[in-house]
């Protein structure tokens, strides 16, 4: 899980562990998972959308 609190180290390791498959979901507030890159990312599950087209490609990094 990624959120705003959490260390830099600790974020890396997270996202290392989620990357290498080693952690098969990942989930974290929409300000932490600003960012995030990673390939062959299948699915993203957005929990609440925004109401503007733009903010939601902005926030998941994916054309509609």
């Amino acid at each position: 899980m990624l959120h705003g609190e959490i260390d830099q180290k600790d974020r890396i390791r997270t996202i290392d562990s989620f990357r290498s498959g080693e952690t098969r979901f990942l989930v974290a507030t929409d300000v932490a998972a600003r960012g995030i890159d990673v390939d062959n990312l299948t699915h993203v599950f957005n929990y609440d959308f925004p109401t503007k087209k733009e903010t939601y490609v902005h926030r998941i990094g994916r054309k509609c």
